[in-house]
């Protein structure tokens, strides 16, 4: 079977266990075909803010919910490796909100999104299925061959399935995860704080490069043969639990630090984890990344970036 027809399954089987049964899949467990961010909750503006996009061009980005790889194009990054862990990123990332960027101008799209993907916006409330399903339907020609057959079947299973359920749950809030409410990627993502932000992404976009991995993020070594300008882990490092164990120290990832600290280009930055407020001090595998250890052996050589209008930090190296 093909990978867009196992995430195709994976999907509906998500839409049916909400829509028929009311249960709604757990929103931590990333690994495999998940529901996705729909946005992120970094400050991603305020830490590409720590270095210079002069004569960069190729970086490798988590794909998340595609906010730091089009914060990257914005700037002028032309080759982006991503990965993920969740098989369903590649399509809502490189399928579905790529179509939104190349369709919409800057006002369009932050109406569509206020609309469909901001829970506490007043009027999602009035998203029939229907409008919905035009909207989605309307993207279709801006995807790629593969991300438009996938949306075409989950466009079209979530509509047969909802209408003989006599339901008008939010597609987004079936298979999409999304905090708090859209001022905020508006505000802390480089590509949405100006209207000529937008435009240079959209600008940019089209002759983009990118590419897509699903793989866990520590087997990143053995599938890549490239360097890069940038390299952005986002805070995936919070999930390698399952092979370091519970409470894993520097130790245990120092090897893999050096492997991926070997694919930097000259004057490259890794932006290795990102540290959410309070939990960068006591949360899973998160006390490695404290300050205290800094200033002692381990992360000597790093850097944590206090980030702006918040407590969040990113921990930082340059090649």
């Amino acid at each position: 079977m093909e990978k867009v027809d196992t995430a195709i399954l994976k999907t509906k089987a998500i839409i049916y266990g909400a829509v028929a049964l009311g249960c709604f899949e757990n929103v931590f467990n990333f690994k495999g075909y998940k529901r996705f961010y729909l946005y992120s909750n970094e400050n991603i503006d305020d830490y590409l803010s720590f270095t210079s996009f002069d004569n960069k061009d190729t970086a490798l980005s988590v794909t998340a919910s595609g906010d730091q790889v089009f914060s990257l194009i914005s700037q002028g990054i032309k080759k982006i490796d991503t990965f993920d862990i969740n098989g369903l990123t590649e399509y809502y990332v490189l399928g579905l909100k790529r179509a939104m960027i190349i369709k919409y101008n800057y006002q369009e799209f932050l109406d569509i999104s206020y609309k469909i993907f901001d829970y506490n916006y007043s009027s999602n409330e009035n998203v029939s299925l229907e409008e919905l399903t035009s909207i989605l339907t309307d993207l279709l020609s801006f995807m790629d061959k593969k991300e438009r057959y996938y949306w075409q079947n989950i466009i079209s299973y979530n509509y047969k399935l909802q209408s003989m359920e006599n339901t008008n749950y939010n597609l987004f809030d079936i298979i999409g995860i999304f905090f708090g409410n859209f001022n905020f990627p508006v505000t802390r993502s480089s590509y949405l704080k100006t209207e000529e932000d937008y435009n240079r992404l959209r600008s940019n976009i089209i002759n983009a490069e990118l590419t897509y991995q699903n793989t866990h993020v520590l087997d990143l070594p053995t599938k890549l043969n490239s360097k890069y300008d940038l390299i952005l882990f986002s805070n995936v490092l919070d999930y390698c639990d399952d092979k370091l164990g519970y409470c894993w120290l520097y130790k245990d990832i120092e090897p893999f630090f050096k492997e991926m600290e070997s694919l930097l280009r000259e004057n490259g930055v890794f932006f290795m984890h990102y540290l959410f407020g309070k939990q960068c001090v006591n949360v899973s595998s998160l006390p490695i990344f404290t300050s205290s250890l800094v200033e002692e052996n381990d992360l000597k050589d790093y850097e944590i970036l206090n980030i702006k209008d918040c407590n969040d930090k990113m921990l930082l190296k340059r090649g």
